[in-house]
């Protein structure tokens, strides 16, 4: 019995020290791990719940940097949150006045999701959303008196997301047929009619939508034009490696 109470309190002593020693790694792995993923979480829900509030307020200013705030907070491998929390960030700069800005980010946002691997349910209300900016807008660029050529493009982009939309989300089809009816009478209807209209609330606080639109596209073009100025120079060079290298292997062959 003696020998046994040693034996169980040797054992028990060795248990302890055990768990003394495993105890810090467990700490830092529930830290590092499922800790962070819950720290990420709570700032994300203060973020929203603080830009919820600006909102109702419609201090759009703030909705704007609380909902950025919040797609700063979320893990880097959720697209799908990511992603929607965007959305409701370009949308509260579209409501203080910044939509050409808006529907720029918004269409870039469209293309970099692509490698994000978010759901298609997420790829639709972005989608939405992007023919949504377009078509207000085309609106607004019309009411500036932009020349067709400047806002009849920006009206077929809007008028494309929600045909495609009405043709593949059969859930939401008669809603998406009616955004796609609606940019169809924007393009066609006569520009007195769309001034007796009222003005949708999302363009109200955007100002020279015209001129914004074509100092972005401008600038477009720029960056295109200098990308293809880069890639012209690295094919001449790369021609000029590749002319070098020849002569100096025939003169190697030749001896010179």
């Amino acid at each position: 019995m003696r020998q046994a109470r040693r034996t169980w309190g040797f054992l028990s002593g060795k248990l302890m020290v055990a768990t003394w020693l495993v105890t810090p790694v467990v700490l830092l792995g529930l830290h590092y791990g499922p800790g962070q993923r819950s720290l990420a979480e709570d700032r994300v829900k203060a973020a929203v719940a603080q830009a919820q509030l600006a909102e109702a307020d419609k201090n759009w200013t703030v909705a704007a940097a609380s909902w950025r705030k919040a797609i700063d907070a979320v893990p880097a491998n959720d697209g799908d949150q990511r992603v929607r929390l965007s959305l409701k960030y370009q949308m509260a700069r579209v409501m203080k006045g910044e939509l050409p800005q808006a529907l720029e980010d918004t269409a870039t946002l469209l293309t970099q999701s692509r490698s994000w691997n978010i759901s298609e349910p997420v790829n639709r209300e972005l989608r939405a959303q992007l023919g949504g900016m377009h078509y207000w807008a085309a609106w607004l660029m019309r009411l500036e008196g932009a020349a067709p050529g400047e806002w009849e493009p920006v009206a077929d982009q809007a008028r494309q997301h929600f045909r495609l939309l009405a043709e593949t989300e059969p859930a939401a089809a008669d809603a998406q047929k009616k955004n796609l009816e609606s940019t169809i009478r924007l393009i066609r209807m006569d520009l007195s009619e769309l001034q007796g209209l009222p003005l949708p609330k999302e363009c109200k606080g955007t100002k020279n939508c015209s001129g914004q639109c074509k100092s972005q596209r401008e600038g477009r073009c720029k960056s295109d034009k200098l990308s293809d100025e880069k890639k012209d120079a690295r094919q001449e060079l790369q021609k000029e490696k590749t002319k070098a290298a020849g002569v100096h292997n025939r003169s190697n062959e030749q001896g010179w």
